[in-house]
């Protein structure tokens, strides 16, 4: 289980309360970020191994390691280690990580997606068999999106289903579109995924509803594609 979350300046300045990011301190209110990683974190986080997070961030530059430069994939522990236990250590290293982030951009999700491939890769190499699922907190733009599509394309051939949840009101056609719902995604040659194994959910159409209606939506396509994968490479129960 991977959290990808999205620090480009799209999400607005972190001083002023409109920012998508904004810190509302003691008083316990939290932001949609912070929303996103306790509400579906809690839902994902009883089929993680050993209720483990890979954390990342994407499209800022991470001050608090002593980053320069605006990095695309880095992690939000800030040391060699990606991963923490549950769903409120994601929460503190969020929290830890925002104030010491600068927000830039470009978005990019390619290099976050390549990186979780390349564990895919390393797993298979040593025969490791895991099923694997990335959650992306955006605010929803995006500016790779023929490399993302390419990617995408060649994770279908592998154990993964990716979830993305938009954060705010901004135009998400792009994630719908890599959703595949409702017309076959392909690469920049022209080929199809595999199985579907995206799953785009706006946050904003269920913040006034019950946790069991966004658990159902978050989860609604994986199971369909944890078996498409396991039918494609003849894997019995």
């Amino acid at each position: 289980m991977s959290v990808a979350i999205d620090f480009t300046s799209s999400n607005g300045d972190l001083k002023q309360p409109s920012c998508l990011h904004y810190q509302y301190g003691e008083n316990g209110r939290f932001n949609d970020y912070e929303s996103s990683i306790v509400t579906i974190g809690s839902i994902l986080e009883p089929y993680a191994t050993e209720g483990k997070f890979g954390v990342y961030g994407f499209g800022g530059i991470p001050r608090f390691s002593g980053g320069k430069v605006v990095s695309h994939c880095f992690n939000l522990t800030g040391t060699s280690e990606t991963e923490v236990v549950g769903t409120q250590n994601v929460l503190a290293l969020y929290k830890k990580a925002v104030k010491k982030t600068s927000f830039e951009g470009p978005t990019n999700f390619a290099p976050v997606i390549q990186n979780v491939l390349q564990t895919m890769k390393e797993n298979e190499k040593h025969h490791l068999k895991k099923y694997n699922c990335l959650l992306i907190l955006t605010d929803g733009c995006i500016n790779d999106m023929a490399a993302t599509k390419d990617v995408i394309v060649e994770c279908s051939n592998y154990p993964l289903s990716i979830i993305i949840v938009g954060i705010g009101s901004a135009d998400f056609t792009n994630m719908e579109v890599l959703d595949g719902d409702t017309q076959v995604l392909r690469n920049q040659r022209g080929e199809p995924t595999q199985r579907d194994i995206v799953q785009f959910v706006s946050l904003n159409d269920f913040k006034q509803a019950n946790i069991s209606l966004l658990a159902e939506e978050v989860l609604r396509e994986v199971p369909d594609q944890i078996v498409s994968y396991m039918k494609m490479k003849g894997i019995r129960p």
